[in-house]
């Protein structure tokens, strides 16, 4: 069977304004080595008012002033597009442009409806975040791909295939309609090296904009691998700044060990109580669809350096 990794991306592997995105590249091309690669990003960083900041949180700013009357001015979101589009090469720039222009006017119109409406809420701040967030940072992703050389696809929000319940702010995964709606990610994944999706946004089955909660993105890697596991042998590989270690590192900075394995129990009960590893609603869901694969922890500055979480229970 083809192997295949659902490679997810935080917005910390990006850096602020794409800093890092040639790292991004670099380690994509690692894994399409011996595995198709679905790559699934979330909002990038920047900096707002001398404090890094998630475009995700930035559009919640810009959300609540909207609602309370302010005319909305996403500036600082289309300057920090324009930094990250500094990576795509001039043969795909022009094209590039187009698409953030045409995904941050939809963004925009969010937010002016949230003024008119007073109300920032449900669909509304569903649209507003997708267009400005996950869902076009995919899109830019892929052309920095294509700049790299890669044979790169990305997943469009007219085909969605992450489908989900009427929960808009606070969703939940459908996996048998996001089944039967497969069809054309199936087909880039074919065509295609890797193939670039956002994470967090879902769609429900009647086309309205969905998210889950805070972490989704970590979500969207474990569905799509449910959904794939059984047309390809998958693995779900979380990048991150470091692979998972004895105690938290921004507390305990010495004698940390690392930790090579844990089960899904481990680690669902260890992100429960708060260790910064996966969305442990990522595990559950897995879990809830009788999906056995594992779930890489891998540090993307040295990818040498992994903890394998799998499905057994006494793994030690």
């Amino acid at each position: 069977m083809e192997k295949l990794v659902v490679a997810k991306f935080g917005g910390s592997a990006s850096g602020i304004d794409g800093e890092f995105v040639s790292d991004i590249v670099d380690r994509i091309k690692q894994l399409k080595q011996d595995s198709k690669v679905i790559a699934v990003f979330s909002a990038p960083l920047t900096m707002h008012d001398g404090k890094r900041k998630s475009l995700t949180d930035l559009a919640l700013y810009i959300g609540r002033k909207a609602e309370e009357g302010t005319t909305p001015d996403i500036t600082p979101i289309k300057q920090s597009y324009q930094k990250i589009l500094s990576s795509v090469s001039n043969q795909y720039k022009s094209e590039c442009q187009s698409i953030v222009d045409e995904f941050l006017a939809k963004a925009t119109q969010a937010f002016t409806d949230a003024q008119e409406s007073k109300s920032f809420a449900n669909e509304t701040r569903s649209r507003a975040l997708a267009f400005s967030g996950e869902i076009l940072m995919s899109y830019v992703m892929s052309y920095i791909l294509k700049s790299a050389g890669l044979k790169s696809g990305v997943a469009s929000y007219d085909f969605w295939p992450i489908i989900t319940d009427n929960n808009i702010e606070s969703t939940n995964f459908v996996a048998s309609e996001s089944a039967a709606r497969l069809g054309p990610l199936e087909d880039l994944v074919r065509a295609n090296e890797v193939v670039s999706i956002g994470g967090f946004i879902g769609k429900t089955v009647d086309g309205i904009e969905t998210t889950y909660e805070r972490g989704g993105s970590d979500r969207t890697a474990a569905d799509l691998g449910i959904l794939f596991h059984k047309k390809y042998d998958t693995r779900i590989d979380f990048e991150k700044d470091s692979a998972v270690v004895s105690a938290d590192p921004r507390i305990v900075s010495e004698e940390l060990e690392d930790i090579t394995q844990l089960s899904y129990n481990e680690a669902r009960i260890a992100g429960m109580f708060g260790m910064k590893i996966l969305d442990p609603i990522a595990i559950k869901e897995i879990l809830e669809n009788g999906v056995d694969m594992p779930i890489i922890i891998t540090n993307m500055k040295n990818p040498n350096k992994t903890t394998t979480i799998l499905r057994l229970q006494n793994l030690f």
